[in-house]
């Protein structure tokens, strides 16, 4: 991934693309079917939310997000979000740039 510069304490920010359009399905209502109870991970509250947040087009195809930009919108700290990401990226929903 390229180096666009640096945030706080030298950490690096990144750019992401958003490149569709998803019908959203929190993660909490397939937990919901299940027998167990789950309590959801941040990761999957952050999946949700930005999966959320590009459904209703918040987060129009080819808005260019930062890490620090998408820990703020949804009040969470970076692991989740960069897990998310990750998430997003492999659904093809988001593209690194």
């Amino acid at each position: 991934m390229p180096r666009l510069g640096l945030a706080r304490r030298g950490a690096p920010i990144f750019r992401y693309e958003v490149i569709a359009v998803k019908a959203y399905t929190a993660q909490s209502d397939i937990d919901r079917e299940t027998e167990v109870p789950k309590k959801p991970r941040l990761a999957d509250t952050a999946y949700d939310k930005m999966l959320r947040h590009i459904s209703l087009g918040d987060f129009r195809p080819g808005a260019r997000l930062t890490e620090p930009f998408l820990c703020e919108a949804l009040g969470m700290s970076r692991t989740p979000v960069r897990e998310a990401i990750n998430r997003l990226i492999a659904d093809g929903l988001l593209l690194s740039c």
